[in-house]
C-alpha cells in the first residue's frame, strides 16, 4: 500500500496483512483465572496428537481425521453464527480494514492472509466496498484474501457412492463419509458452500475444505486453492509494509517464504496478546532470515490495537 521511495516513485505498493485471531475480546474482559500460556500448551498438544495420528498408519486414523474435519467445521460456523449474533457485525477486522481504506491510495493493493478456518476476514470486507462471491473474486481484485489452511464454507467433491444422498440428512450423509474416509479421494478443485454441515450439493457428496491443524506446519498442509497461493507469492517481493497479528510464526514454510521474499526496506508490525509475545514471534522471524527494515511490536493485543488506532499509525508512518 504506502510506495516505496528508492529513486523512482513505485507505482505497486503492497501490503500483507497477515490475521489469526479473529476475537474481539478485550484482555480487560478475560476471566480472572485466564492463564494464555497454558492455553497455548493445549494448543500446541492437540496438534502434536494430530500430527502423530496422520502419521501412525492405523487404518482407522482416515476416519479420526474426517469426523475432526467434519466437527471443527460445524463448530466452528455455529459459534460464528453466534458470535455475529451477539455483535451485530461488529469485529476488530471491520475496524481495522476501515482504517486500511482511509489510508490506502488508489493504485495500491492488499493482500490479507490469513490461517483461521472462520469467515470473520470475508465478513468484514464491505467496510472496503467488497464482496467476494466465488473462489476468484478472492484474488482479482486489489484486496486479495489468501485463506491458506481452507474455511469453514469451503469444500472439496468426493468421489464416493453415497446412497440416496439427495434425500437424506446431511448429518447423516457427513457420518456415511466419515465411516468411508479410508476408501475414498476428493477431487483437489475448491467449491464455496453455503450449507452446514458439509456433506452434499444436490447428489454430490462434499468434505470440508479445512487442514487438519498440526504441529509442523509446511506448504503440504496448506488447504487453498494453487492460484491463491500462485497469489500471495506474487504480491510478497512487492510488499512495503507487513502487519502480523495474533500469529506465532510456527508456519515454517511460510517464513521462508518471507525471508526469501521480503526486501529490506518493508517495515513490519507484530500484534500479539502482548508486547512481550509480539516481541518473541519478532525474534523467531528475525532469526529464520526476516530482513524487514524495522520490526515493531504493538502495545496491545488486537482489541487495543485497532481501539488505539495503533494500526493507522503504522499505516500512514
Amino acid at each position: 500500500m504506502k510506495r516505496r521511495e528508492s529513486g523512482n516513485r513505485r507505482r505497486d505498493g503492497h501490503r500483507a496483512f497477515h490475521a489469526t485471531r479473529p476475537t474481539s475480546w478485550s484482555s480487560s474482559s478475560r476471566p480472572a483465572n485466564f492463564n494464555e500460556n497454558i492455553i497455548q500448551s493445549l494448543i500446541i498438544n492437540v496438534e502434536h496428537e494430530l500430527e502423530m495420528l496422520q502419521k501412525s498408519g492405523d487404518p482407522e486414523a482416515p476416519k479420526q481425521l474426517a469426523a475432526i474435519r467434519s466437527y471443527l467445521e460445524l463448530m466452528l460456523w455455529e459459534c460464528e453464527q453466534r458470535w455475529k449474533n451477539q455483535t451485530q457485525g461488529v469485529t476488530n477486522y471491520s475496524t481495522l480494514l476501515n482504517q486500511i481504506r482511509q489510508w490506502k491510495k488508489p493504485d495500491d493493493e492488499v493482500c490479507l492472509v490469513t490461517f483461521n478456518y472462520d469467515t470473520l476476514l470475508e465478513d468484514a470486507l464491505p467496510r472496503a466496498g467488497l464482496k467476494p462471491l466465488t473462489l476468484p473474486d478472492f484474488i482479482t481484485t486489489d484486496y486479495k484474501i489468501v485463506k491458506l489452511h481452507g474455511s469453514i464454507d469451503w469444500a472439496h467433491e468426493a468421489y464416493a457412492n453415497v446412497r440416496s444422498i439427495d434425500t437424506r440428512p446431511s448429518f447423516d450423509v457427513a457420518n456415511d463419509l466419515i465411516e468411508m474416509a479410508p476408501r475414498i479421494a476428493a477431487s483437489p478443485s475448491f467449491e464455496i458452500v453455503r450449507e452446514h454441515p458439509i456433506a452434499k450439493s444436490g447428489n454430490r457428496p462434499l468434505v470440508p475444505a479445512i487442514a487438519i491443524p498440526v504441529e509442523t506446519k509446511t506448504k503440504t498442509s496448506y488447504e487453498c486453492p494453487k492460484e491463491h497461493v500462485d497469489a500471495l507469492e506474487k504480491c510478497l517481493p512487492k510488499v512495503s509494509k507487513l502487519l502480523l497479528i495474533g500469529w506465532r510464526g510456527s508456519e515454517n514454510d511460510f517464513v521462508k517464504s518471507l525471508a526469501q521474499n521480503i526486501t529490506s526496506d518493508a517495515k513490519m508490525m507484530i500484534v500479539s496478546s502482548s508486547a512481550e509475545k509480539a516481541n518473541e514471534v519478532a525474534s523467531k522471524i528475525k532469526n529464520a532470515g526476516v530482513r524487514a527494515q524495522d520490526i515493531g511490536a504493538a502495545n496491545h493485543g488486537f482489541t487495543n490495537f485497532v481501539i488505539a488506532r495503533e494500526g493507522e499509525k503504522f499505516l500512514r508512518s
